[in-house]
């Protein structure tokens, strides 16, 4: 998982210089410039291609024939309910033993997604009107944010063990450090207050998502871990489709140090159950080894 965030960072590297080198060029308009968005479809059109071309399937067709049924064993609402991403399936065999843990963490990660994602993509309107930032030094921005989740990711997470107890550290982390990250922001009357923020905002991207991601894996049965897993990644697609919507509503009705306040502090409630869950669990080292693989 720390690999998959590495990527991740790199992407966050390159991603917002290439478009802030972009948006100096060619503008439709005083106000628009077409040129990232294109290159952004154009990228997502190839990226499509490439997995539909290149990744294998680890399905082998008899396993598919076997298995064709079993998306009938959940329902719709099953692979968008944050609350419950293990109560639908209609047998019981295929109710996971670990359902409560997993539960618990699909929550925690939706919420933490849902205001983490609301307030991150203000972040350039944030800058914008405070600090009059072009698209050029907002490229700057989240040019030197990649580099520091790269950096972390590399040094940190990639070298914690994969225990446990090491991923729920690392999770806890993340969570904590995005409350200060918030508050700074929305306190920032200076630039040396926004760059405080944004290297906390950078220790919770690149370490919540791949420790909880991690963790939900850790305790799904071998045989629903790809089920599992796919409705996980499509509770934090739903978070972060509703989340700029609300960030974006809390900003402009409430202006930007309201707003990233109030978030901050909703923030705060996937960090005090995800608290609370790792002293339940008391999870250790050895715990792994103890998960039923049928």
């Amino acid at each position: 998982m720390a690999l998959v965030g590495a990527c991740f960072s790199l992407a966050f590297i390159a991603g917002p210089s290439i478009g802030a080198c972009l948006s100096l060029h060619g503008r439709d308009n005083d106000q628009f410039n077409s040129r990232p968005a294109y290159l952004a479809i154009a990228l997502t059109i190839l990226e499509a291609l490439i997995l539909l071309i290149f990744l294998p399937e680890t399905l082998k067709n008899n396993e598919k024939r076997k298995n064709r049924t079993s998306k009938q064993n959940y329902s719709l609402w099953t692979f968008i309910n944050p609350f419950s991403i293990t109560n639908n399936s209609k047998k019981s065999e295929d109710i996971p033993s670990n359902k409560f843990l997993l539960n618990s963490i699909s929550l925690i990660y939706f919420l933490f997604l849902l205001f983490f994602s609301a307030l991150e993509f203000t972040l350039g309107f944030l800058t914008h009107i405070r600090f009059y930032y072009d698209s050029r030094q907002q490229g700057k921005l989240y040019l030197i944010s990649g580099i520091c989740m790269l950096l972390i990711q590399g040094v940190f997470v990639r070298r914690s063990p994969s225990t446990s107890k090491a991923q729920s550290k690392c999770a806890l982390f993340g969570l904590i450090a995005i409350v200060p990250a918030y508050l700074f922001m929305a306190i920032a009357n200076s630039e040396f207050l926004l760059y405080t923020g944004l290297l906390f905002y950078s220790i919770s991207s690149a370490t919540v998502v791949p420790s909880l991601t991690a963790l939900f894996s850790r305790y799904c049965e071998q045989t629903q871990r790809g089920a599992f897993l796919g409705i996980f990644r499509s509770v934090g697609a739903l978070s972060r489709a509703f989340g700029p919507l609300l960030g974006s509503t809390l900003f402009w009705m409430f202006g930007p140090t309201l707003s990233y306040s109030f978030g901050a502090i909703c923030l705060l409630i996937p960090m005090f159950m995800f608290i609370k869950l790792r002293n339940k669990q008391k999870w250790t080292n050895e715990e792994i080894q103890n998960i039923k693989n049928k």
